[in-house]
């Protein structure tokens, strides 16, 4: 393959994992001729950035930062809400509904979430049939009862956000943005998950199916498939079939999504590849930054505990205890 594209967002706080993300797509996938790396920067600093340029230069390969202030100057116009639930806050994410008018040079890009670990070959990912469809996504965890909330069928499939393959002329021709765009102003300006959230309301029936590999959640660890399908309410044809299950050594992509196990930029986390991330994080300009403790909160203690320490059968009963508090609590 002669070139692959791919995209990250981030803010200041989040550049150290994005550049640790980026080192690790970088080092597993020098087989390919070109790689540009395009930054979708919400108000970095000068710093940061000549470190994600120094990542760059360090592999031979080309990263362009690029500002997003007036991109997200219109979702805070609209009253949109983040991840923290406030407007002009947590807006990040938004930007990358706007990658065909950011990278209009780009036939097609990978986007990844700057919580993921790239540990294998993404060139299967880059080049996946998406069969005339504008993105290409893997399954989330979220339970069929999140779907009500957001006034979606429970039948519907609900994507993960964080690893993306888009067809920038498919985004156009189909205007997936305008959509998205039209249905923020005209029907609902915020979702909890934000851009997931309005890329399934809106985007749902032209979504291309990626292997899971491709987008593997911490999640995946806990349950093993029949657990994880009964903690969330998961089924075929609305989930994988059990032949489509992956290991976790069959990863490309590890998506860090979620507290389980505790994050693995924590130096008191949990997760099964927390060696893993150590590895790039000690190779990145980041490496003499001691990493911070995280306090676990109770539900993520019972939630680590359960699943460690009692039979499988009894970690899932306990799971879908939990979720379905979390749901309701949350939600109503």
């Amino acid at each position: 393959m002669k070139r692959c594209d791919i995209v990250y967002a981030t803010n200041e706080a989040y550049v150290p994992l994005a550049g640790v993300s980026m080192l690790s797509l970088l080092e597993n996938n020098k087989h390919i001729s070109e790689i540009r790396v395009y930054i979708l920067a919400d108000d970095i600093s000068k710093e940061s950035k000549e470190k994600l340029y120094g990542i760059g230069k360090s592999y031979s390969r080309i990263v362009e930062i690029i500002d997003t202030e007036n991109v997200l100057k219109n979702f805070k116009n609209a009253g949109t809400k983040g991840y923290d639930n406030a407007v002009d806050k947590g807006l990040t994410a938004y930007a990358r509904l706007y990658i065909p008018e950011l990278i209009p040079d780009a036939d097609r890009v990978i986007y990844l979430d700057c919580d993921t670990l790239i540990v294998g070959d993404v060139e299967p990912l880059y080049t996946i049939d998406l069969h005339e469809n504008p993105i290409g996504m893997a399954f989330d965890t979220l339970q069929n009862r999140y779907k009500k909330y957001i006034s979606m069928a429970e039948t519907a499939n609900y994507y993960n956000s964080g690893v993306m393959v888009i067809d920038i002329e498919k985004w156009k021709e189909k205007q997936c943005r305008e959509r998205i765009w039209d249905h923020l102003c005209n029907v609902r300006n915020s979702y909890p998950l934000v851009d997931q959230d309005f890329i399934n309301v809106v985007l749902g029936q032209e979504v291309t199916l990626i292997d899971m590999r491709f987008n593997y959640l911490s999640q995946y660890n806990l349950y093993g498939y029949k657990g994880t399908k009964k903690v969330y309410e998961l089924n075929p044809p609305y989930y994988w079939e059990e032949s489509q299950w992956r290991m976790p050594q069959e990863a490309v992509v590890l998506h860090f999504c979620g507290q389980t196990f505790i994050r693995p930029w924590y130096r008191n986390s949990k997760h099964p590849r927390k060696r893993d991330y150590d590895k790039y994080y000690k190779l990145s300009p980041w490496a003499k930054v001691e990493q911070k403790k995280w306090k676990m909160s109770l539900p993520y203690k019972v939630q680590y505990l359960t699943c460690r320490y009692l039979p499988n059968c009894l970690a899932v009963i306990l799971g879908k205890i939990m979720q379905l508090f979390f749901i309701k609590k949350t939600y109503g």
